[in-house]
């Protein structure tokens, strides 16, 4: 017999940009399972989380914009943080999930790099997006827009899909945003944010960590994980990561 994971299978990826929202809407119910069931999925998300709370917990809590919110992972974390934030994402059904669960918080629903974002400029004390840019079609422009929104020296957490990754290979022709690591600095510079850290992602592939599902193996690929990293330079080259996590402060 499958496994309940076994036979999960992902909507279909759109043949364009404008197409992310609805695809989506229609994994919104089984969102939590697809992006975080297992051990391995769940310290993948564990170590983002941590980026996040250590970008943050120098500064004294306040406005806080996630951009991308999805089912709330990093909304409740930044919450637990003392936060008061304010979230959007371009999934209607996700967007009505998180208004149901946090019903006094304001939950917008826009989409990053093609709307302007509802909001007046210069508001936030940070910005945080994760496993969000990927999908947008316009990079600079949504940039521009979290820049737009944020404060002077307010802090930025920003994560990207790495174009010099063997992830790249898994989205097939998916229509997703690739960058290295030059390319987002720069789209970060231009948009009036200064990147001041920088944290690489797994390098070893998705299925390495979805297949992770007890806690020995989740340690295992953990170790893998480590061990890999630390021959490529870390952090400080990112040099294979999926993804990579930058820190920035708005001019």
């Amino acid at each position: 017999m499958r496994s309940r994971h076994s036979a999960f299978v992902l909507p279909d990826a759109p043949a364009a940009a404008d197409g992310w929202a609805n695809f989506f809407d229609d994994l919104a119910p089984r969102y939590e399972q697809a992006a975080f069931e297992g051990a391995g999925l769940a310290a993948v998300s564990a170590r983002e989380l941590r980026v996040v709370r250590a970008a943050l917990c120098a500064r004294t809590p306040g406005r806080l914009l996630d951009a991308g919110a999805g089912t709330g992972r990093i909304t409740d974390a930044c919450r637990m943080l003392g936060w008061s934030v304010t979230a959007f994402d371009a999934s209607s059904v996700m967007v009505s999930r998180l208004r149901a669960r946090h019903p006094s918080m304001p939950v917008l629903h826009a989409t990053l790099g093609q709307d302007r974002l509802p909001l007046a400029p210069a508001i936030f004390d940070a910005v945080v997006s994760l496993r969000v840019l990927k999908y947008v079609e316009d990079l600079d422009g949504a940039l521009a827009e979290l820049a737009r929104v944020l404060r002077p020296q307010g802090v930025a957490v920003l994560e990207f899909a790495n174009r010099r990754s063997v992830a790249r290979f898994g989205y097939r022709d998916a229509p997703v945003h690739l960058a290295t690591t030059r390319e987002f600095e720069r789209a970060l510079s231009r948009a009036g944010i200064e990147p001041v850290g920088r944290i690489a992602g797994p390098r070893l592939p998705q299925p390495v960590w979805r297949r992770a599902r007890g806690p020995l193996a989740a340690r295992v690929a953990g170790a893998g994980d480590a061990v890999l990293g630390a021959l490529v330079g870390g952090d400080r080259t990112a040099c294979g990561a999926r993804s990579v996590i930058i820190v920035g402060r708005r001019a």
